[in-house]
C-alpha cells in the first residue's frame, strides 16, 4: 500500500491591496515581464533563502 504525503499548508493569506495586486498580476502576468521585474526575480533567487530565514 502506498502512503500519501501530507498536504503542505503554506499559510499565506492576502488581504486588501495585496490581494487586489495579486489578482491584477494573475490576470495578465506578461504585463509585468519587464527588465526591472526580471532583476527582482534574479535577486530573490539569489537571496530568497536569506530573506525567509530572516523573517522566521
Amino acid at each position: 500500500m502506498i502512503e500519501m504525503a501530507q498536504k503542505i499548508e503554506l499559510g499565506l493569506y492576502l488581504e486588501g491591496e495585496d490581494a487586489r495586486r495579486f489578482e491584477e498580476y494573475m490576470a495578465d502576468p506578461d504585463k509585468y515581464n519587464t527588465p526591472e521585474g526580471r532583476e527582482i526575480v534574479r535577486w530573490v533567487r539569489a537571496h530568497g533563502d536569506e530573506l525567509v530565514d530572516s523573517i522566521r
